[in-house]
């Protein structure tokens, strides 16, 4: 059941948005969504190539994104998708979507809804006009592909307009192109060496083959209109590159992209549909003796003058060279803000990332994970104050943080992605009823390009501080990596003992990293370095085994005689490793490591099962941190909690911590208790009995020492308060767990 108090979001499957067709089709679906009150998220591709092209096709995971919890309806702009296995993968999705209602928009899809102009109609427009403005009876149609029904149609409008007018319908007029300027230009030349008879008029299925056949009678020099009078097709805005300047007809795709979003309000909440006419218009020009409409020329030359100023600033600036030298994420994020001048009509840009996108081990492709964690950066937005980066769940799509709630949000999301290797994707907002256009596919293709060598800088910098040992062991840690442990592990089975069950314990730490600085790598790979040795320690004195899984993500397994409560143990004694390991706390947060474990029966045991069980439940526990980050307070509170596992001996006073925050005593210990489900007071105590912990881990310190390095003044209130915390005496922890 859709909350009441959310808006609807409608997706939009598109590419090559920067076309002139797709611009007036969301003009219209943008127009109606925020008449409706609907966010509108459209998810394109970058490059669209019409072939297969190995290197960017993980560009089209961004369309997985409609898969995301927040996208209430869909639609599907397929016309604009080129490449045949895209579209096999569009078509996948949107029979996977569940309850979830889809349109289809100018091309049929099996299976679904499609709204589109009426082609037919349009065509008997354009014949009636040559015919009824211009009184002519020899027309020819170059129309497209001939096993498309889009060209028939076309073909089927002309037939029409010239029955309507007792003029006969010669099949020989009929020429099939291609729809691009090479079929124009081929046509032309059989006209010019007289292999085909020179008509009066010419109607061209769409602009692009129009411009083809002009421009091949310009250069040999025959006359447009007073030779032959030429109609193109779509109006796709780029009439001022070609002499003369074209007549067209422009298809409604306004109306169609307004129809498509009342459609969908519709099925969403059960009301009416109606639709609006979708009748298209002649936009005039001088390809035929009616003569240029100025208004619409002028339009179309502001437009290009301001793309060409757009153009220049991008070629002569050093927006690229400053990317590639830059050494960490807040750098790069700088020069994005000082270059972001250089893309027209921006107004938001947000960049969207996996949580380990920099990691060389990172994998891309497959199906989608909507449990992983991203982080968003805002980069510019004009007319808000930029906050500070934000984690969210992928499935949330854009992190809410950043939404505003007062009115209807239409954003574009884009890939960011280096030969197959995925990153994220960027977020973008521009002014209203305007697009992103060539000049931000370039600066974006940039960007992406440069984060690539961030990210290589990032792992030469890590790799030359490590060792490759063997392919059973991890590069920096020397633990078993995942083939490793799970061949020593099946080793142990072998020779355990008939009740013995099988351990295994996932950790996965440094989450919510905002850094990718090299000046911050010898601290992180000091943490891991020293986490490793911990877990080395740990495992060797238990006979268990440990493995580095992948980034920051740690295995710890063993067969014997193990318990829920010995389980709870180690997951506990891991915890106070980690989170007392010098710097930690101060690079990655209290907040930043979450552990699951589980026990099996050996017959019932399997390594991938339990491992994916386990991945699972880590998932879903970062999920978890993730939403408590997004609390309204809770990064200030999270700094003091720091401060208080940092330094526990530190005695604090209350009320100068709420004086710190300016909150009431009561108030304080109101939102603290709801961002860390323990109170103020607890914690205290719980941040000073965790020190102790570790120093009896890792010390031989004596009792009375330790009780006074953790803040105690009486020793036996310091043994009575661990053994209520513990379930055992200072020196009986010690001896049972001490590593």
């Amino acid at each position: 059941m859709k909350n009441e108090n959310k808006r609807y979001t409608i997706g939009v499957i598109a590419a090559q948005i920067s076309d002139a067709q797709q611009r007036q089709l969301l003009e219209g679906v943008f127009e109606e969504a925020n008449n409706l009150q609907i966010n509108v998220a459209v998810f394109s591709n970058v490059y669209n190539p019409y072939y297969y092209d190995k290197q960017v096709e993980i560009e089209n995971n961004i369309y997985k994104l409609i898969y995301t919890d927040d996208v209430d309806a869909i639609i599907v702009d397929e016309e604009s998708i080129l490449n045949e296995e895209l579209k096999m993968l569009i078509n996948k999705i949107t029979k996977e979507v569940k309850d979830v209602p889809i349109i289809s928009v100018c091309m049929e899809i099996d299976g679904i809804e499609c709204l589109d102009n009426d082609v037919t109609e349009d065509f008997v427009n354009i014949t009636n006009h040559l015919i009824e403005k211009h009184g002519f009876t020899d027309i020819d149609i170059l129309t497209g592909f001939e096993n498309l029904e889009t060209s028939k149609l076309r073909v089927e409008g002309y037939r029409k307009a010239l029955e309507a007018h007792n003029i006969e319908f010669n099949e020989e007029k009929v020429i099939y192109g291609d729809y691009w300027m090479y079929s124009g230009e081929e046509l032309a030349k059989q006209y010019i060496y007289g292999k085909r008879k020179l008509p009066q008029a010419l109607i061209c299925a769409n602009d692009y083959m129009a411009f083809g056949l002009c421009d091949e009678f310009i250069k040999n020099e025959l006359k447009i209109p007073e030779d032959i009078t030429v109609i193109g097709y779509e109006y796709v805005g780029e009439r001022y590159n070609h002499f003369p300047i074209l007549t067209s007809y422009s298809r409604n795709r306004h109306a169609v992209g307004r129809n498509a979003v009342r459609y969908l309000y519709s099925k969403i909440t059960g009301k009416e549909y109606n639709s609006l006419p979708t009748g298209g218009e002649i936009i005039l020009g001088n390809s035929c003796s009616c003569g240029v409409d100025k208004s619409y020329l002028r339009n179309e030359l502001e437009i290009k003058r301001e793309q060409e100023f757009y153009i220049r600033l991008n070629l002569v600036g050093t927006f690229g060279l400053k990317l590639t030298l830059c050494t960490s994420i807040e750098e790069f994020i700088g020069i994005l803000q000082q270059y972001a001048y250089q893309i027209r009509n921006i107004n938001a840009i947000y960049l969207c990332f996996y949580d380990n996108w920099c990691n060389s081990d990172l994998i891309s492709g497959g199906d989608i994970n909507l449990s992983e964690t991203m982080i968003c950066y805002p980069v510019i937005n004009m007319y808000k104050e930029l906050g500070e980066p934000v984690f969210y769940n992928k499935s949330e799509l854009f992190p809410n943080a950043y939404i505003d709630n007062d009115e209807p949000y239409l954003m574009y999301f884009m890939p960011l992605f280096f030969a197959g290797k995925e990153f994220g994707y960027i977020a973008l907002k521009f002014e209203e009823k305007e697009f992103f256009d060539l000049i931000f596919i370039s600066w974006l293709k940039t960007a992406s390009n440069a984060l690539e060598f961030l990210r290589m800088k990032n792992d030469i910098n890590y790799l030359v501080k490590c060792q490759n040992l063997s392919e059973y062991h991890d590069t920096t840690t020397g633990l078993y990596n995942e083939q490793g442990i799970r061949k020593q592990l099946k080793m142990k089975i072998v020779n355990a003992a008939k009740d013995d069950k099988v351990l295994m314990c996932v950790v996965k730490t440094s989450l919510f990293s905002k850094e990718l600085n090299f000046n911050q790598h010898e601290k992180t790979l000091s943490i891991e370095m020293g986490i490793a040795d911990y877990l080395k320690r740990l495992t060797s004195k238990n006979n268990e085994l440990c493995a580095k899984l992948d980034h920051n993500t740690y295995l710890i397994a063993g067969v014997g005689n193990y318990t829920d409560e010995s389980v709870e143990i180690l997951k506990d004694t891991i915890n106070t490793l980690i989170i007392h390991l010098p710097e930690y706390i101060s690079c990655c947060g209290l907040n930043s490591f979450v552990s699951a474990a589980g026990i099996a029966e050996k017959e019932e045991y399997s390594f991938t099962a339990q491992l994916n069980k386990l991945r699972e439940k880590i998932s879903e526990d970062i999920y978890n941190l993730t939403l408590k980050q997004q609390q309204q307070n809770f990064n200030t509170f999270a700094t003091l909690r720091n401060e208080l596992y940092s330094s526990p001996e530190v005695e604090r006073d209350i009320n100068q911590v709420c004086q710190r925050f300016c909150l009431s005593t009561g108030h304080f210990r109101v939102i603290y208790r709801e961002i860390f489900d323990i109170s103020f007071h607890q914690d205290t105590i719980q941040s000073r009995i965790f020190y102790s912990k570790y120093l009896l881990l890792t010390t031989s310190m004596s009792v009375s020492a330790i009780a006074m390095k953790c803040g105690y003044d009486d020793e036996k209130y310091f043994m009575r308060q661990f053994r209520q915390f513990s379930s055992y005496t200072p020196n009986q922890y010690r001896n049972n767990f001490g590593i």
